[in-house]
């Protein structure tokens, strides 16, 4: 495993050697500076040309959005029955129609089971 690792190495460092070859100005061509990806002159001035940057880690976190739920779900959860006369309401975003502005909605008295409105017999005689 060593000298896998001293192989591959000694490839990645003659790949340098041959780009910086290619690609500097004649006086750095033989030379052993691999600090940086090829020597270029500029109106008489050296100028070293640094190694490409290896790309940025992509942090998953930051492409995530911040919505927790989309609008959808949002405008069709189960509420509770909120109204105008609750002392703790949820808060939620100002809208003009809101549940929570609205009077309390009458409800309904269901009738207890086992129980009639129609009376047999004499209608006259309430007794």
């Amino acid at each position: 495993e060593l000298e896998d690792k001293k192989v591959k190495n000694d490839e990645h460092f003659k790949t340098l050697k041959s780009i910086k070859d290619t690609k500097s100005s004649p006086f750095y061509k033989d030379t052993k500076v691999l600090s940086c990806s090829h020597v270029l002159m500029k109106n008489g001035q050296s100028v070293a040309i640094p190694f490409k940057a290896p790309p940025a880690p992509q942090d998953v976190k930051a492409r995530r959005s911040s919505e927790t739920y989309s609008v959808s779900k949002d405008m069709f959860k189960v509420r509770s029955n909120v109204h105008a006369g609750m002392i703790k309401k949820p808060l939620e975003k100002y809208h003009p129609n809101a549940h929570r502005s609205r009077l309390p909605s009458p409800t309904a008295v269901m009738p207890y089971k086992n129980s009639s409105s129609i009376v047999i017999g004499d209608r006259a005689s309430e007794d």
